[in-house]
C-alpha cells in the first residue's frame, strides 16, 4: 500500500506428529480400551495487515480428525487464530 503499511497473505503446511493416547471409559469410569492419536497433515491460510512495526493477522487452520482411523469415533480439532505482533529489528 505504501512504505509504512501493507496487507499480506500467509499459508503453511502443518505436519502433525501426534504423541499421546486417548482412553475409552465406561459410565463407572473403568478403562475399556486405549489407543494412540493419529498423525496427519493439514493446512493454514491467513491474511494480515502491517503498519510500521505492528501487525495483526487472522489465520484459519483446516480441520483435523484426531481419531480418523476409528470408524465409530470422531474427534475433530478446529482452530481460528487472531495474532498481534510487533517487530523488534
Amino acid at each position: 500500500m505504501n512504505d509504512n503499511s501493507s496487507i499480506f497473505l500467509t499459508g503453511a503446511t502443518i505436519i502433525d506428529m501426534a504423541s499421546g493416547e486417548f482412553t475409552y471409559r465406561n459410565y463407572a469410569n473403568e478403562v475399556v480400551n486405549s489407543d494412540e492419536l493419529d498423525s496427519q497433515i493439514n493446512f493454514s491460510l491467513g491474511v494480515g495487515y502491517r503498519y510500521n512495526k505492528f501487525q495483526a493477522e487472522i489465520k484459519y487452520f483446516t480441520n483435523r480428525d484426531l481419531m480418523r482411523s476409528r470408524l465409530s469415533f470422531d474427534a475433530n480439532y478446529k482452530n481460528l487464530s487472531f495474532i498481534l505482533g510487533y517487530t523488534l529489528f
